[in-house]
């Protein structure tokens, strides 16, 4: 059973939903580990239902 993250992202010229995806337990290259964190550090905190 693969378990995915993604992280919906902006972008004023995308035509069509953008997303970050990763699969739990399969690493990222180091450029893709660098962006996926920094796009943690930027991700809006949302209140709790």
């Amino acid at each position: 059973m693969a378990l995915l993250a993604a992280i919906p992202l902006s972008d004023r010229k995308a035509t069509r939903p953008i997303f970050m995806v990763r699969r739990r337990q399969r690493s990222l290259s180091i450029a893709a580990q660098a962006m996926w964190t920094q796009l943690l550090k930027h991700l809006p905190v949302r209140a709790a239902a």
